[in-house]
């Protein structure tokens, strides 16, 4: 998964928003929840980038989304999106096979988890509020550890058994 590299060098945060026709977004308009948890790793100093993936508009926009260069890949999911997130994510996995891809979204919990638990594109699923959670992913990425075991709020990352849901940061 990550890379040790200097400290100097802080590891970076994309989160990318694919959205579907009919979502009630403009573009550009990147929803209030994942606007939230960039803003939250960005305030801790971490490197932060937005990006919105318009799949309708054409494969382009999902070639454009997978080379996005980061360390860690946050995505929000939603039902009508999956299909393009795994096409976004196999360009990821392909191009760098030890980035770190993450899901989450307010539904993960309820409608997400079961399907992801065993899937390879993906590393882990956020359950709860994003925001602390993000951040001691980034965390543990910036140290060079790719052992994610002990972060709560996580589904997947390799373990039978799920860790404890995040409550909202203050």
């Amino acid at each position: 998964m990550a890379h040790t590299r200097p400290t100097s060098f802080l590891s970076t945060l994309a989160m990318i928003d694919i959205v579907m026709k009919g979502d009630h977004r403009f573009k550009a308009e990147i929803p209030l929840g994942v606007d939230a948890v960039a803003a939250y790793i960005r305030h801790r100093g971490f490197p932060v980038e937005t990006h919105q993936c318009l799949p309708d508009e054409g494969a382009r926009e999902i070639a454009r989304a997978g080379q996005v260069e980061v360390d860690v890949y946050g995505f929000q999911i939603e039902m009508s999106n999956y299909p393009s997130l795994c096409a976004v994510a196999a360009i990821i996995r392909r191009r760098k096979p030890r980035a770190l891809i993450v899901l989450g979204a307010p539904c993960s919990p309820s409608l997400a988890a079961p399907n992801i638990e065993n899937e390879p594109l993906f590393d882990c699923l956020v359950r709860g509020a994003g925001e602390q959670t993000m951040l001691e992913i980034m965390m543990v990425v910036q140290r060079g550890d790719a052992d994610l075991g002990l972060v709560d709020g996580l589904v997947g990352a390799g373990r039978k058994t799920t860790r404890p849901e995040r409550r909202r940061a203050n």
